[in-house]
């Protein structure tokens, strides 16, 4: 009986795709860095894609714990314990395999009080546990999840993806995305929203100033402004619910 050459082709394509998921996975780097870091110091993160955390803890330092990716070609940790830059840099290369590279999952702690800035391009973002001066978190595509992060200014984005906010800035916070519903709650003083193509759901108390602005998408919101706010909300296309 003669055998089939189209099926000896497909089982060794299958067998090396299976090879080739394995090397791929092997590659991959454990990580476990960690500095001292001031209380209040400056902490920023960059990275391309993959999945991350940013975490709040009670200690006087910053610890990095996960794993790399493939797409990374370098961790860079430069600084000092009042700032400190951390850098995901990634690979550079137009090879066809580059898209079947795993990505990095990683979780960031850092001293509570810290002055957090996270700039992720092709990530989801989880920010947690946050009371500092400032936090800024943004992704340009993925959701961005940000809880019980309770700074004085709270700025956060997300180009293509939703917004969450469980407890925002106690005297500002700036929100917007882009393609993607925004979701706020426990908002204090100043708050300024914005979506191009989303809806938005807002609850603020003790209110000072509400700007919210809509260009294709409903606005409900639950406030509780003082004597005198200023209310502005301006929607091109959807419906207003107070």
């Amino acid at each position: 009986m003669k055998s089939n050459p189209i099926s000896r082709i497909t089982t060794v394509a299958l067998v090396a795709a299976i090879s080739l998921s394995f090397s791929l996975q092997a590659l991959a780097e454990e990580v476990n860095e960690s500095r001292p870091a001031n209380p209040d110091g400056r902490i920023q993160f960059q990275a391309v894609t993959g999945d991350f955390q940013v975490i709040g803890h009670n200690d006087d330092s910053f610890r990095l714990e996960g794993e790399l990716g493939e797409d990374v070609e370098e961790l860079i940790i430069e600084g000092s314990a009042d700032s400190w830059t951390i850098e995901l840099e990634p690979i550079k290369s137009n090879q066809g395999w580059y898209d079947n590279m795993t990505s990095s999952d990683l979780t960031l702690y850092v001293p509570h009080s810290a002055q957090i800035k996270v700039n992720v391009v092709s990530a989801d973002l989880d920010v947690e546990d946050l009371d500092g001066e400032r936090v800024e978190a943004k992704s340009v595509s993925g959701d961005v999840m940000l809880r019980n992060v309770r700074p004085q200014r709270l700025n956060a984005a997300s180009v293509s993806g939703e917004l969450t906010v469980e407890g925002g800035g106690q005297r500002e916070t700036k929100l917007t995305t882009v393609s993607g519903d925004l979701e706020v709650s426990e908002l204090f003083g100043r708050i300024e929203l914005q979506s191009v193509s989303g809806d938005i759901t807002a609850e603020g108390y003790e209110v000072s100033s509400f700007e919210v602005e809509s260009v294709s998408g409903d606005i409900d919101a639950i406030l509780e402004p003082l004597e005198q706010a200023s209310i502005e909300i301006n929607v091109h296309s959807g419906d207003i619910h107070l």
